[in-house]
C-alpha cells in the first residue's frame, strides 16, 4: 500500500495471498479480513468523516456497520423484522461525505445520512425512508436518471409492494435529509415479478440517457433478463423489452461495452444456479463465459487490469470461488481464480487503498466475513 493506507485495516493485517496461474497477465491480489464474524450480504466503501480515507461499510439482517481499525461501528440497528440485504454509498445530500442507502428486503428502501466530519460517535446515523412500501426490495442501483445532477435510486418490489411487481426509480429530492419518502416513479409497471434481484443503470440505446437492466430468479414470473429504455419523460412508464427468458435463477446484470464496438452490452449471472454470460448489443445474443461455478451470486464489470477493456468478476457462494474474467478486448474471456475459499453475496470493485487500481470488496455471507482483496500489481 502507499502512504494513504486504509485505516480500517490497521489491525487486520495481511492474512492470505491469492493463488494464481502461470499466465503473465494474471493480477496479484492480497486478502484482508476486516470482520471474521459477520455474514454480510451487502458491502461498499465510503469516507466516514471526510479524512480522505476509505471506510468499509457492510449490512445484513437488522444491522449496518462501518469499519475502521478492524472494529465495527454502528450505522443502524433496525427495530423489528428487517433484512438489510444490500447497500450502496454515495453523497446524496452533496455535503462532501458519503451517505448510505439500504435495501431492506422486508419492507423498505432506507437512507442513512452521514453525520459528517468530527470525532466518530458510537450512535446510529440519522435515518430517513426513501420508500416504506417496497416489500421485497433486493438491491439498489444508483445514477442520475433525469440529468438534474443528483443521484437517484433504482429498485423493485414484490407482489405486496406498492404498486406490485414493479420496477421503480426514486428521484433524489433537493433536500434528501427530510423525513418524507422520496418521489417514486414507476418505470416498469407490473414488469418486475419473479423476485427481481440486482438492477443496473446504463445507456443501452446510446441516446445519451440512462436506461435500466434487471434480472429475476423465480420460475413463477421470473427467470428473465429485461431492459427498460428511458422515454422523453422519465416520470412516465419506460419502453420495455425482454432480452432473455428461461434463464434458471437469473440474478445479476451489469452494463458496459464488452466487445469494444461502441455499444453497451449486458453482462449477467444466473446467481442461484450456474452461469456467467454476456448479451451482445444490439440483438442481445447470449454468450457464456463460465458454466461451472455454482451460484455466482455477485457480478462486477470493470477494467480490472487497466488495459482499456472491461473485465468481469464474480464470487460463487456454493463453489466458494472468487474469480475474475480477463477480456481480450473483443468479448473473449479467460477465467483467473483469485481464491478457492471465499463465498459471497455481494461484490464491488473499488479503489480501497487509493493507489489507482481496483480492489475487490466482498460481503461474505456464507463465509461469515467481510473482506477485501487488494490488487498489488502483476506478477
Amino acid at each position: 500500500m502507499n502512504g494513504r493506507q486504509i485505516q480500517i485495516l490497521a489491525s487486520a493485517g495481511v492474512l492470505a495471498l491469492a493463488a494464481f496461474g502461470a499466465n503473465a497477465a494474471d493480477l496479484k491480489f492480497v486478502k484482508h479480513v476486516v470482520d471474521a464474524g459477520f455474514g454480510a450480504r451487502g458491502a461498499d466503501i465510503g469516507d466516514r468523516n471526510e479524512e480522505g480515507v476509505a471506510d468499509l461499510i457492510a449490512s445484513a439482517g437488522n444491522h449496518v456497520y462501518w469499519y475502521r481499525g478492524g472494529k465495527r461501528h454502528l450505522i443502524a440497528q433496525v427495530k423489528g423484522p428487517a433484512n438489510c440485504i444490500h447497500l450502496r454509498t454515495a453523497d446524496f445530500d452533496r455535503d462532501g461525505d458519503v451517505d448510505v442507502v439500504v435495501a431492506d428486503h422486508r419492507n423498505a428502501i432506507r437512507y442513512y445520512e452521514n453525520p459528517g466530519a468530527g470525532p466518530a460517535k458510537e450512535e446510529p446515523w440519522p435515518h430517513r425512508f426513501v420508500d416504506r412500501e417496497c416489500v421485497g426490495a433486493h438491491a439498489v442501483a444508483l445514477g442520475d436518471i433525469n440529468g438534474d445532477g443528483r443521484i437517484d435510486i433504482v429498485a423493485s418490489g414484490e407482489a405486496n409492494a406498492t404498486p406490485s411487481n414493479s420496477v421503480f426509480w426514486y428521484e433524489c429530492p433537493k433536500d434528501p435529509n427530510r423525513s418524507k419518502p422520496w418521489p417514486k416513479r414507476v418505470l416498469g409497471p407490473n414488469q418486475g415479478g419473479g423476485l427481481a434481484h440486482y438492477p443496473a443503470i446504463g445507456d443501452l440505446n446510446m441516446d445519451g440517457k440512462p436506461d435500466v437492466a434487471h434480472a429475476a430468479k423465480f420460475k413463477d414470473g421470473g427467470e428473465w433478463y429485461r431492459v427498460w429504455t428511458q422515454p422523453e419523460d422519465a416520470g412516465k412508464p419506460w419502453n420495455f423489452s425482454e432480452i432473455g427468458t428461461g434463464y434458471t435463477q437469473a440474478t445479476n446484470v451489469q452494463i458496459g461495452d464488452v466487445d469494444g464496438d461502441g455499444r453497451n452490452d449486458i453482462m449477467a449471472t444466473q446467481g442461484h444456479h450456474v452461469g456467467v454470460l454476456w448479451f451482445q448489443a444490439p440483438d442481445w445474443k447470449p454468450r457464456y463465459i463460465d458454466q461451472s461455478l455454482k451460484q455466482p451470486h455477485t457480478l462486477v464489470l470493470a477494467d480490472l487490469d487497466q488495459d482499456g477493456d472491461l473485465d468481469g468478476a464474480t464470487c460463487a457462494y456454493e463453489s466458494k470461488v472468487l474469480a475474475w474474467f480477463e477480456n481480450d478486448g473483443k468479448g473473449g474471456f479467460t477465467q483467473r481464480v483469485i481464491s478457492k475459499d471465499q463465498a459471497a453475496y455481494d461484490l464491488v470493485a473499488r479503489d480501497v487503498d487509493g493507489d489507482g487500481d481496483l480492489d475487490l470488496v466482498v460481503a461474505g455471507q456464507n463465509s461469515k466475513n467481510v473482506v477485501w482483496y487488494e490488487q498489488v500489481g502483476r506478477r
